[in-house]
């Protein structure tokens, strides 16, 4: 039986295991690295719920072994990260415009950027809002035949 050693790593902090454990083999060492660090991550997840990084660095008499991480990020959600992906395409394609030598590429340019702008999601509209885009694309059936008489 070999002695490893359990170094706890959360986030910046650094515990150093100086008792170790006693195991049969680097498999066995993983598998409880491995388990340790499922309990810590659930523990901190309960806790404070946020993006965390954690390892367990295992070492042995000898020196480092091997290690073990875990790694929560919480972000914004594919569409919202596709969305940021089309603005700052949208963005490079306006600077692109504003540095075009002729009007020529500056009009492209800004078709780019229309286009990329084009993919967002549009934002929920309420009934009346709709009701007036709606008016303003088609007119009203009362504007149509004031029109045709």
């Amino acid at each position: 039986m070999k002695r490893y050693y359990f170094d706890l790593k959360d986030g910046n902090d650094l515990s150093h295991d100086e008792e170790g454990i006693e195991l049969p083999d680097v498999l066995s060492a993983q598998q409880e690295a491995a388990q340790s660090l499922a309990d810590m991550a659930r523990d901190a997840i309960r806790s404070d719920g946020t993006g965390h990084q954690m390892a367990i660095e295992v070492r042995d008499a000898n020196g480092p072994v091997l290690q073990v991480k875990y790694v929560l990020e919480i972000g914004e959600s594919a569409m919202d990260n596709k969305e940021s992906e089309y603005r700052r395409h949208a963005a490079e394609a306006q600077k692109m415009a504003d540095c075009a030598r002729n009007d020529d590429d500056r009009a492209s340019w800004l078709r780019v950027a229309q286009g990329w702008l084009g993919l967002l999601r549009k934002s929920p509209q309420t009934d009346q809002e709709a009701f007036d885009q709606a008016v303003s694309e088609h007119g009203t059936a009362q504007e149509q035949n004031k029109t045709s008489n």
